[in-house]
């Protein structure tokens, strides 16, 4: 059952009538004193806005009649002030009856869960953990054809997990080329080398009728120092074979000379 506090405006007349006496503070006064009442009932029900306005009203109140003591009587200034007190009095006077309403509800409210029927203080005590009672003994006949009971309430222990062996990435070996066996499509698959370079390289290589050396080669494809470091663990070069020189002919007589 969910107990609510009674509704204010069910309270006695006589019940509203004091507790709206705070706004004789800013009808009284003509606003020089509203602060009086918005901090009382602004302080009691914990609302700032209310007493802050009582404030701005009391402050402008009593500057716009000082103001217009102070000017000329009969004049447009001091008739102006004049008017700007009554209208902070006015507005001091309505925002008090607008906010009556809701400090006779917290009041009622307040009042009423002070008086408010407490829940009896029964304790039965921290709650107990449910056991089950023990089994019984079983018979000396059969405590040994019976199982024990953890072989079968009992939670197996868990299978090893295999640790996977990391399989070894085989590294590429690269293709050595010998400069002067390799064709014109193997050389323009090297770094740094295109069909042109590799067409000329093979162009340089029948002229000469082969390389030397690996140097030899690079110098006859313009590679730059880095660009020939690049490639010189991936090149090989066999000299080729150097030319039959042919054995000139000596003036023998063709057999044997036989004398008669």
């Amino acid at each position: 059952m969910t107990w609510t506090p009674p509704d204010p405006y069910r309270q006695p007349l006589s019940w509203k009538l004091a507790n709206s006496s705070w706004l004789l503070a800013p009808i009284l006064t003509f606003g020089c004193a509203s602060v009086a009442g918005f901090l009382y009932v602004g302080l009691r029900a914990r609302r700032p806005a209310w007493w802050i306005a009582g404030i701005v009203y009391t402050v402008a109140a009593n500057v716009f009649l000082f103001a217009g003591d102070s000017l000329p009587q009969d004049s447009a200034a001091s008739t102006l002030m004049a008017l700007l007190w009554v209208l902070t009095w006015v507005a001091s006077v309505a925002h008090a009856v607008a906010i009556n309403g809701s400090w006779l509800r917290w009041l009622a409210g307040h009042r009423w869960q002070a008086h408010a029927p407490q829940p009896p203080p029964w304790s039965y005590g921290p709650a107990q953990p449910w056991t089950y009672p023990p089994h019984p003994p079983l018979p000396p006949e059969i405590q040994q054809a019976v199982p024990a009971p953890d072989r079968y309430y009992a939670a197996p222990p868990p299978p090893p997990v295999p640790v996977p062996v990391p399989v070894p990435v085989p590294v590429p070996v690269p293709v050595t080329l010998d400069v002067n066996t390799a064709s014109a499509d193997d050389l323009a698959a090297l770094p740094s080398f295109g069909p042109e370079r590799a067409a000329r390289a093979v162009a340089a290589r029948q002229e000469r009728n082969g390389f030397g050396t690996v140097a030899e080669f690079a110098a006859a494809a313009e590679l730059a120092p880095h660009q020939f470091a690049a490639v010189r663990d991936r090149l090989t070069c066999t000299p080729p074979a150097p030319p039959v020189q042919a054995q000139p002919e000596r003036d023998v007589p063709y057999g044997r000379v036989v004398d008669i």
